[in-house]
This record gives structure tokens, C-alpha cells and sequence, in this order.
């Protein structure tokens, strides 16, 4: 695969896509019939997914194999290579639809695993979407967040994220709400902030109002108190936790519909720009690195206009090539 990544790049999607024609099929049929089970594993796995099974290789051979062999009915070469090209296109969708059902079924026991005890709440929508948990504390996830919510709830007020929500907390001095994002923890009585769990590199809580604690969840760090203004950074795999004036005033202008950015890495505002604007975004990681960003965008702001005014601070700029936009030099 290493001297195919153009191959991979172009057919393979084709062929996923249901839009490959006869002669890339039979690109597929021939590349996949000479690799091994490292190629192959390369090119039915995503991040994070399970290996292949061991006789999967050999399966996918065997049916293309097949696939392959001449036709006993008598018919045109034309109609014998469609014929077999379906067969083929056909048997390798229901192999890699088993792969992906193993795949998915190995990454939902594990989340069960992970989340046992344990009731979620997913925003699958492409806006922020309010909870109110059984206490009547409100909760806004952006979308594509996950909240987990205790089933003992009752008794120990405790849930989990991943992604980015506001809570408003109603006030219980004898039961805390106790929030998990990977590592940190944090501790609340009653009040307002935000927690930003979608970064890759660390967790962000900016306080509005009331006051929190936030922690690491092996103790490793010494708790920080929060004060209205003031976010905590804690990076998952790091010791500590630091604090500072929440450089973002309208850190929660996201449940209003808005593109808030908060000390965020480049890269990762790039990434939260295309997904909020629905366009894909290529850059040079080196161009992007050591570089942050805190502004807020309005939704009536259209991505040309957001583009430009977050690249220019850095002295960059963008082209557009059919649906996809560049990130370069000037």
C-alpha cells in the first residue's frame, strides 16, 4: 500500500462509493488478489480499529478467486466481465460490511465496558441541543458530544463527557456534580461554566458564575478553585492544571449558534470551522503548529469571511481547489 496511496486515495473510494467503473473493478480485483494480510488489514482499517481476522485475507482472495473463474453460461466478453465484476463488487461489500460489524461490535463492548452504570445522551444534530438531567440542572451539548449521566444519579449527582457543553447546575451543598473528562474531574455546587472535552491535547473548564474545583483523576495534581472569568486548562496526559482569565468573554456563544474559539490550537479551530461550515480543510501541519486562537465568529458569517480574517492573523492564506480549500503561504 505504501507505492498506492494515490490507488487507495481515488479507487478504493470509488469502489466504496458505488461509482468505480468496470475497468478500476478490475483494478481492484487484481490488486487485491496479490496482497497479503498487512495490505489488506492497511486498507479495511480506520484509527482505532480492531485487526483484521486472521482468515479474512484468504477469504477475500478465495471470493474474488471465484468471482473470477470463467462463465459456464455462454455470453458476450462484455457481459462475462460486468457479470464478474458485480460478483466481485458484491462479495467484497458483504466481506468488509463482517469486518466492520466486528470492528463495531469490539468498540461498543468496549465503550459498554468503559460507561457501565451509565445512561448517554448523544447530539446528533447539527445544533446545540438542551438536557435537563433529573435534578433539573440544564445542560446544552454542542453537537456531536456525548453525555453520560449515572444511573444512581439520585444519590451522587456524577456524569461523564465527550465533546463540549454548558451546564447550569442547580445548587446542592450535600450532593456535588461531579463531572469526568478523560482525566480532570471537576467538582460543582451550583453554578454556570463551560467544559470543552472536544480538543485532542486538553480539557478546558471557563467558569461564568458560582465557583468549581477542578482536579486530576488519579490525584497527581493539586485541585484549582475556580473563580468567575477563569478557565482551567488540564492536558489529559499531563500532572498539573493551570488557570488564568478566560481569554474568550463569550466562551458560550456556541449555544446561541456561534463559532467560538477558546486558546485553540490552529489545527483544531481549522477542524471545528469545516465541520461547523461543512467544507474540507487541508493544511501543512507545520504551518499550523505553535499557533492559537481565541475570537468568536457569528452564524450570519460566511466560511470565506471566517477563512480569511483567521488566516491572516497568522499570515496565511487559502485557495480553493472544486470542494476543497487549501491552506498555504501567501
Amino acid at each position: 500500500m505504501k507505492e498506492n496511496s494515490l490507488w487507495e486515495q481515488e479507487i478504493w473510494q470509488k469502489y466504496r462509493n458505488g461509482t468505480a467503473s468496470k475497468k478500476e473493478l478490475e483494478q481492484l480485483q487484481a490488486y487485491l488478489q496479490q496482497q497479503d494480510k498487512t495490505e489488506l488489514e492497511a486498507l479495511f482499517s480506520e484509527e482505532g480499529a480492531v485487526p483484521v481476522p486472521a482468515d479474512l485475507a484468504s477469504r477475500i482472495r478465495a471470493q474474488l478467486q471465484r468471482a473470477a473463474a470463467p462463465e459456464v453460461v455462454v455470453m458476450s466478453r462484455s457481459q462475462r466481465i460486468v457479470r464478474r465484476m458485480a460478483a466481485a463488487a458484491v462479495l467484497l461489500a458483504a466481506i468488509a460490511g463482517a469486518y466492520y460489524l466486528l470492528r463495531w461490535k469490539n468498540v461498543r463492548e468496549q465503550t459498554q465496558l468503559a460507561y457501565q452504570g451509565y445512561d448517554s445522551i448523544v447530539n446528533t444534530t447539527g445544533a446545540p441541543r438542551l438536557v435537563q438531567l433529573p435534578d433539573a440542572t440544564k445542560v446544552w451539548l454542542n453537537k456531536r458530544t456525548t453525555l453520560y449521566i449515572s444511573t444512581a444519579y439520585a444519590r451522587q449527582r456524577q456524569v461523564k463527557l465527550t465533546g463540549e457543553a454548558y451546564f447550569d447546575v442547580v445548587k446542592n451543598a450535600g450532593n456535588p456534580l461531579l463531572i469526568q473528562t478523560g482525566t480532570i474531574r471537576t467538582t460543582v455546587l451550583g453554578t454556570a461554566f463551560n467544559v470543552d472535552n472536544s480538543s485532542r491535547n486538553a480539557v478546558r473548564i471557563s467558569l461564568v458564575q458560582g465557583r468549581v474545583q477542578v482536579s486530576k483523576q488519579d490525584a497527581t495534581a493539586t485541585p484549582v478553585l475556580l473563580l468567575p472569568g477563569e478557565t482551567a486548562t488540564g492536558a489529559q496526559q499531563a500532572d498539573s492544571i493551570s488557570t488564568g482569565p478566560t481569554a474568550n468573554t463569550d466562551v458560550t456563544g456556541w449555544v446561541r449558534g456561534h463559532l467560538v474559539f477558546n486558546q485553540l490550537p490552529l489545527a483544531e479551530a481549522l477542524e471545528k470551522a469545516a465541520d461547523y461550515y461543512g467544507i474540507t480543510i487541508q493544511a501543512d501541519p507545520a504551518l499550523l503548529q505553535g499557533k492559537k486562537v481565541t475570537t468568536i465568529y457569528y452564524k450570519n458569517q460566511q466560511w470565506p469571511q471566517v477563512l480569511q480574517h483567521l488566516l491572516f492573523m497568522y499570515q496565511l492564506t487559502y485557495t480553493r481547489k472544486d470542494n476543497l480549500i487549501v491552506i498555504s503561504k501567501p
